[in-house]
């Protein structure tokens, strides 16, 4: 979604965006160089995002303890969760004026998607064990999975999934950041392999593609066979050399096209390559890399068009080709890197 669409949001708005909850609750680093260029295009609505900040933090916290069952919050769980929002909306200032319906979105927000969505979504509902890699800055790794299929996980990503897979049942993995999967066939069942992402569900029998999470959006690129995107119940099929990007927000396939070079995966031999781009989108994929925060201070630079090559493992590297190919001079401060 573009930052224009926030501009006049209320601090109970902001509570219940899913891209602001994200950002806030499961800590998303990919959305930091988001809410970051909006506070900076509204230094105005700076204090509303603070204020929803603190409130989904401050009940977070305050519920998210060993005695909660992630999966089956209680009855009484939800009317404890309702009574602390409307503390912690009355410790804030919260206008009186909110509808009262509002406090019960909220309650079932927190219930469902900060309890459930959150915990199910990574952690497995109610799964008595699974397995998790996981990839820091700049880091990336390959990893077989228990049926033999492969997948390599880009810089800042995590894949989860049921420590064991039985005979005849479909093998099922929840991804947040990027990977390349090469998935293996299994004849003799056609047991699927299912990859799922905030967006969508991505089922294939053996083939090999790319999955990208770090945006507002999902984006899958098929290097070899056809697969199928459940897109909230909606099928649709993707056919060898396909790029397809869907937002579950808008519930819209943004794009779709046939790529003639294998692009989109090109990271796992250990280069980013981006085509055609403005600057804003190749720093927002230098920043989920990385992990680190991009100041701009001159705004304008954001709009200009450019195409990258560079290494996912040197930071330092990166930066050099950066300035170069966008014409502009990055000063390293920390973890904060400031562009001119």
């Amino acid at each position: 979604m573009k930052i224009h669409g926030f501009k006049d949001y209320s601090v109970e708005e902001f509570i219940e965006e899913d891209l602001f909850r994200r950002w806030v609750i499961e800590n998303d680093k990919s959305l930091d160089f988001f809410w970051h260029r909006y506070t900076d295009n509204y230094p105005e609505q700076a204090a509303k995002l603070e204020e929803a900040k603190q409130i989904l933090e401050t009940t977070y916290t305050h519920f998210l303890d060993k005695e909660t069952s992630i999966s089956k919050p209680s009855d009484d769980f939800k009317s404890r969760l309702t009574q602390e929002f409307n503390r912690e909306l009355a410790k804030h200032d919260v206008p009186s004026s909110i509808p009262n319906k509002l406090f019960h979105r909220l309650a079932i927000a927190a219930s469902v998607v900060l309890v459930i969505g959150f915990s199910s979504f990574f952690f497995m509902e109610e799964k008595s064990s699974s397995i998790e890699y996981v990839t820091g800055n700049a880091e990336w790794k390959k990893v077989t999975l228990p049926d033999g299929s492969i997948v390599e996980l880009n810089a800042n990503s995590q894949l989860s999934l049921t420590e064991e897979w039985e005979d005849g049942v479909s093998r099922r993995v929840w991804l947040k950041g990027e990977a390349f999967f090469k998935v293996k066939k299994i004849p003799s069942t056609q047991v699927k392999f299912t990859v799922i992402t905030k967006d969508l569900e991505v089922d294939v029998l053996g083939t090999t593609f790319n999955v990208n999470t770090r945006n507002d959006h999902t984006e899958v690129f098929l290097e070899e066979g056809i697969i199928t995107l459940d897109l909230q119940g909606r099928k649709e099929q993707i056919k060898l050399g396909e790029f397809i990007s869907y937002s579950q927000a808008t519930k819209k396939i943004i794009d779709r096209y046939k790529e003639t070079e294998e692009i989109h995966s090109k990271w796992k031999d250990g280069v980013l390559n981006i085509t055609d781009a403005s600057m804003k989108d190749i720093l927002y994929e230098v920043e989920s890399i990385y992990g680190i925060d991009l100041i701009v201070t001159d705004k304008t630079l954001l709009e200009k068009v450019g195409s990258v090559a560079i290494p996912v493992d040197n930071l330092d590297m990166a930066t050099s080709i950066l300035e170069r190919v966008l014409n502009v001079k990055m000063e390293r401060k920390g973890k904060q890197v400031f562009i001119n």
